[in-house]
Parts: C-alpha cells; structure tokens; sequence
C-alpha cells in the first residue's frame, strides 16, 4: 500500500479535470421535464453516428450501469453518475472521454494527474472540435454555448482540482484553511465529508464563473490558484520536516487521535479513521516515519477492526479510501 509513495504523490491524491458542457441544438436539456426517452435516443443515436470514426482510433464505447467500473476513476469529478437514471453512455481513450446524457448532452473531459493544464486543454479544445464538426451544438450569440444550468453557460469550461492537503489542515486547523478557501469568491471549494467536513483532508476545487470570461482566462486563473496553495502546502511540509518541535507536536497529535479512534463510537470514527491515514501518508511522504518504522503503541488488529466496522466498507468513505489509493487487504501489514 504505501510502496513508492512520494514518486506516486502527484498522480495519487492530486488529480485535475477539465470538463465542457455541449448540448444539441433544437433538442431539450437533459434537466428539462420536456427531456423525454425519445429525444434520450435521439441524442445517443446522433452520437452514435459521429462515434463510428472514433471506434477505429481505439475508443470505446460503454453503457453506464450501476456497478460500471469504468467510470468509477471519474466519480471524483461527477459523482452523482452512478446514482443517476440509466441510458448514460460513457465514450473514451485512456483519460480522454464524453459523458452522454448526464448534467448536459456531451460532457467532454480530459483527467488526469495534477500538473500544467495547458496540455489537457489542448487536448480536449481539439476533441471539441471533432464534436463540433459532427453535431450542431446549442449556441448562442449572446450567451455563448447554452448549458442545463446557468453555473456552466457560456463557455462550458469547468476545470476541477483535487488537492491532499494534510499538512495545511495540521498546522492551521482544516476548518480555518476550509473557510479560507470559501471566503474565496471566484472558486468553489468542496468536500466529502457531511457538514463541511474534509475527510482525508482532501478538498476538490473548481472555477465559480463561465460566463463573461475566455476560457485562456479560466485556464490561468485556475492554474495560478492551485499552483498556490501547492506551493504553501508543500512549505508547511517542509517547514515539519525542519522542526523537531513540530514533529513532536505531530506525533502528540497522532497518539491522541489513535486514542480517541479506539474509544469513540462508529459514527465519530469515519471521519478521524480517514484523518488518521492522510496524516499518515504525510508522514510517509515526507520521511519523517523512518521506513520499517511503526506507531510501536498501536494495534494494527484494532484498527482493521475498525476500519471493518466503522462503516468505512461502503458510501462515500470508501470512495475516499479508494482516493487514497488504499488497498485494503494490506493496511494490517503496514500499519
């Protein structure tokens, strides 16, 4: 589970997402009460027509079910996919791909690990084009590409990043850095936990406008921002590795949240669980917990237990897990 960590740290916890919404014109929006099964197959027929090219080129084309798990590497950027009313298709090439009859039409997507978006918007600018020129999108002078909600018209552009920010949320306090980023009024700020709460110290972020602005705006603006609270983040975690002092705090900070995770109750335990295996990573990453090195005071069995009781087998924790890029099978071994 935690083999090669700092080289997977990027591609692991941190990912990005850009995203175009497109619509069909003279067809209702997927949202729309008038948005009946027949123009549902209308929209999957048009699509089918212009996908025969791409079939050639190696892309595949999947019906969404409840348990599809190509989908599930997506669920972090539209989670509500799996829960939705079937007839969802779900066209792509490695992290390259559409949504069909989801929030829009063509949700266009490129994701992957967190780095430049410069090349995954070229990448998706150009399969726009390839759509644009098979199927006459829903467009208007005025308001530019016209979307199902008014929180992506215009340019349809969202772009969303997902951040593992432990060491920000052990030196400030995660509700302090989670109110600092919704006080913020040009970003969205989200997370997984129920009221606010940041489970794994995991926060997804995403551009607030579409309308009113290039999407060369939209790209800088989110590339500045996240590249920001990186670069703070990984200060802190240098400034942890630095101090003794802080490392004992660090370690004080963890013996106490072990503690109150063997004694609380499930519904408590979710949360500090998901708590306790972010902070531990930190300190994995950043070498500060000596490889072969273990809490000697812990009980692993303790804390299988309650990872198996905890609930933690199921909704939206294991979903966080599987962020983690946890195996579970081999949290008793290392931990």
């Amino acid at each position: 589970m935690f083999s090669s960590r700092k080289s997977r740290l990027l591609d692991g916890f941190n990912r990005v997402a850009l995203v175009l919404s497109r619509n069909l014109a003279r067809i209702p929006f997927p949202s729309s009460i008038y948005f009946s099964p027949l123009w549902e197959e209308e929209v999957k027929e048009r699509v089918e027509k212009a996908y025969s090219s791409l079939a050639r080129k190696g892309f595949s084309w999947v019906e969404i079910g409840s348990h599809s798990q190509e989908v599930e590497p997506l669920s972090w950027v539209f989670p509500q996919l799996l829960s939705d009313s079937p007839e969802k298709i779900l066209i792509h090439k490695g992290n390259l791909g559409a949504i069909i009859n989801h929030q829009d039409h063509l949700s266009l997507f490129a994701e992957g690990e967190y780095r430049n978006l410069e090349s995954y918007w070229k990448r998706l600018n150009k399969w726009d084009d390839f759509w644009e020129s098979k199927l006459e999108y829903a467009y208007s002078e005025q308001w530019g590409y016209l979307t199902s909600s008014p929180s992506r018209l215009g340019t349809g552009l969202k772009i969303y990043m997902r951040l593992h920010l432990p060491a920000l949320s052990f030196l400030y306090g995660e509700k302090r850095v989670f109110q600092w980023f919704k006080d913020n009024d040009r970003f969205l700020v989200e997370v997984y936990g129920e009221d606010d709460q940041a489970l794994a110290h995991l926060f997804v972020f995403s551009n607030l406008f579409t309308l009113g602005v290039k999407e060369t705006e939209i790209l800088k603006m989110m590339q500045d921002f996240g590249k920001g609270i990186w670069e703070w983040e990984k200060q802190v975690r240098t400034s942890l590795v630095k101090s003794s002092s802080r490392q004992n705090v660090f370690w004080q900070m963890m013996e106490r949240l072990y503690e109150e995770l063997m004694e609380g109750n499930e519904e408590q335990n979710e949360k500090k669980i998901l708590d306790f295996l972010s902070f531990w990573f930190l300190a994995r990453d950043e070498g500060i917990l000596p490889e072969g090195w273990g809490f000697e005071f812990m009980k692993s069995a303790d804390l299988w237990d309650k990872i198996i009781n905890g609930g933690l087998l199921r909704g939206q924790s294991l979903k966080v897990l599987g962020f983690l890029g946890i195996e579970l099978g081999r949290i008793w071994n290392d931990v």
